[in-house]
């Protein structure tokens, strides 16, 4: 289940409110049945990165992005009420 969907915390300078170089989304996905599963993202904007991180958006590791002519795809596998955060880089 894909629970948040928001911008990342380093995005934006805190003290003047502009924008920095980076541009990234953050999704936070967790597994709600008690399984396990394979989770295919894909997306039609380019994501040059992708990296699972932590709550405070410290990186933890880095995914492997698939590019297509179409659209970008990432696979994530999740065990029993696993919580993951994925940070796209744009």
């Amino acid at each position: 289940m894909l629970e948040t969907i928001k911008r990342g915390e380093n995005d934006f300078d805190s003290h003047s409110c502009k924008e920095a170089k980076a541009k990234t989304v953050i999704l936070r996905l967790h597994e709600n049945m008690g399984g396990r599963g394979v989770v295919k993202l894909s997306s039609k904007v380019h994501v040059s990165k992708a990296t699972i991180v932590n709550i405070l958006e410290d990186h933890l590791e880095e995914l492997d992005v698939v590019t297509d002519l179409e659209r970008d795809t990432i696979d994530l596998t999740f065990r029993a009420f696993e919580i993951k955060t994925v940070q796209l880089t744009l």
